[in-house]
């Protein structure tokens, strides 16, 4: 029984996930001012169904979690897996350090009256970017060889936490349009679940094996929400479709869901071995 009901809630957390996907597609498709980024303003009641799609894909994490068992994916072993994903995370990093050191250039050049609250936390949020690159790509090589054990890196590890507190300072401190500005609210939601992932992350550093399990949740809700995040955004970019510029990095968001599904996955597979 255990087994079909796990079967069930995988299914329902694929389908809701594929649902909020999809469904973002749309909006940016047919429902989104290209020219601002914002939903139409006759158009509240999607925005609504949006968030509470991605409240349900959450909710569906703790049942999609009941009865497993879980190992600290940091445990010492190699991995070709993590390797390359953790690689990919680096290189993907680096890309959001030159993406964002551009749009700093791009801002102190165009814009008339630069804001210090907005140019200060993104100035930040690149530098952590760049720290977080050679955090992940040593990562990835501690997958690959015994010749360091990566958690020994103590105070290192709160880089990745750092980057999105900076990267959420200077989304809180840029206007916006309330509630039809759906893809801040979004990046936002992204940027606290972001910090709470690599909290956990931290405390399973320090063999805390207790917190694996809210390791799991938050690795898969942070996964989801920044594959929702960036998937729709390249899917109608590959389409053709003018989209408001962004203020993130797709790539580096795609990347960031890869990392921390297979890390989630590879730390539930872990139980059999």
């Amino acid at each position: 029984m255990p087994k079909i009901l796990n079967k069930v809630f995988s299914a329902a957390f694929g389908a809701v996930l594929l649902f909020c996907t999809v469904f973002r597609c749309i909006q940016l498709f047919f429902l989104t001012d290209a020219s601002t980024g914002f939903i139409d303003h006759n158009r509240t009641g999607t925005i609504a169904l949006f968030f509470i799609s991605c409240l349900v894909l959450i909710l569906l994490i703790p049942a999609l979690l009941k009865n497993k068992a879980f190992k600290n994916p940091f445990y010492k072993f190699k991995s070709r897996l993590l390797f390359f994903v953790s690689a990919a995370a680096g290189t993907a990093m680096f890309y959001d350090f030159v993406f964002k050191c551009v749009n700093c250039y791009y801002y102190l050049t165009e814009v008339s009256e630069p804001r210090l609250n907005y140019f200060i936390p993104i100035c930040l949020a690149a530098l952590s970017a760049l720290l977080c690159a050679l955090y992940f790509i040593m990562m990835s090589i501690s997958f690959k060889t015994d010749s360091y054990d990566f958690k020994s890196f103590k105070y290192y590890h709160a880089v990745p936490l750092i980057w999105n507190l900076f990267v959420l300072f200077s989304v809180f401190s840029d206007y916006n349009d309330g509630i039809y500005d759906e893809e801040k609210i979004l990046h936002s939601i992204v940027l606290v679940f972001g910090m709470l992932f690599f909290i956990k992350l931290i405390g399973c550093m320090d063999s805390d094996y207790k917190k694996l399990r809210s390791l799991g949740f938050s690795g898969l809700s942070y996964g989801a929400l920044c594959f929702i995040l960036s998937v729709p955004r390249i899917i109608v970019l590959l389409f053709g479709a003018e989209l408001y510029h962004a203020d993130f990095s797709t790539v580096t968001y795609l990347f960031m869901s890869v990392f921390a599904f297979a890390l989630s996955f590879r730390m539930i597979k872990l139980k059999e071995e």
